[in-house]
């Protein structure tokens, strides 16, 4: 059973009767427009956290990736590991500029995902917190 059908099978009855005593439902008409515009932005705010996630966790594969990569002291990021971030770069919904050269080092990668990550996860929390306040202690 759908959502409008739900909507559909509540008015059904209702058809029979004089207008004023359907005018009388409006009320619970409109309370189940709500419920029903409360449960499409929650799907919506979920499948949208859900994409930041999986981001999220691509830029921690990318990050280990380029970890290894600085281990190995290797002094570029090869193509391939630049055409990762900038397909991450690409599928953020929000905007970013990659602040390094062409040919970085990994260390330079590095410092460019964990800047990605900083705003994934404000994304996902909704925070704007400034980068200089510290975060609070629970507990």
């Amino acid at each position: 059973m759908g959502k409008k059908e739900t909507i559909d099978e509540l008015r059904a009855p209702l058809e029979g009767l004089p207008a004023a005593r359907r005018g009388a439902v409006g009320p619970l008409d409109s309370a189940i427009r709500e419920m029903l515009l409360a449960s499409e932005r929650f799907a919506i705010e979920r499948l949208r956290r859900r994409r930041l996630t999986s981001l999220l966790e691509r830029s921690d594969l990318l990050l280990a990736g380029l970890e290894e990569l600085n281990l190995l002291d290797v002094k570029r990021v090869p193509k391939r590991g630049l055409s990762q971030l900038a397909a991450l770069v690409a599928d953020l919904p929000l905007e970013h500029r990659l602040a390094i050269g062409p040919r970085p080092s990994p260390t330079a990668a590095i410092d460019a995902v964990f800047d990605l990550q900083e705003g994934i996860l404000r994304s996902i929390t909704g925070s704007e917190a400034e980068a200089d306040e510290p975060l609070e202690r629970v507990g």
